[in-house]
């Protein structure tokens, strides 16, 4: 299936308030940030790109594109597009499908943001039915 840069793009409505180290009085997320991370310009025939979070922030969601050396959006698609098991980086495995440009480069922006985790499994799952009877 061909994709568009982005159209894998999760987007999350984030809380900006941040954890303080008790999680005492803590939103679910915070920290807000977006780290982008691209590969080298050339005629590979697949690229592969891992956004590594800063430490203690957690991958929340990704976006990617097939670029020219101009930035300009080229036909691609995503062979692989998935956090790690732990949730500290996000890859990206692409290729270019365009016959316009030779020599592209993979681009993988994440959102990277503080977690806590308690309180982001506790106090927002969704209530069970037996309880709420």
């Amino acid at each position: 299936m061909k994709q568009l840069s982005f159209i894998s793009c999760v987007f999350l409505s984030i809380l900006i308030n941040g954890c303080k180290n008790d999680n005492s009085n803590c939103s679910p997320v915070g920290g807000y940030e977006i780290k982008v991370v691209e590969s080298n310009l050339d005629d590979a025939a697949f690229k592969q790109v891992t956004v590594d979070c800063p430490k203690n922030k957690r991958a929340l969601g990704a976006g990617w594109s097939v670029v020219d050396s101009t930035n300009a959006i080229l036909d691609g698609s995503a062979t692989f597009f998935q956090p790690s098991f732990d949730g500290k980086s996000w890859m990206v495995n692409a290729k270019n499908n365009s016959g316009f440009a030779r020599n592209w480069k993979l681009r993988v922006s994440c959102i990277c943001a503080d977690v806590c985790p308690d309180k982001a499994f506790k106090e927002y799952q969704r209530p069970n039915e037996d309880s709420a009877k």
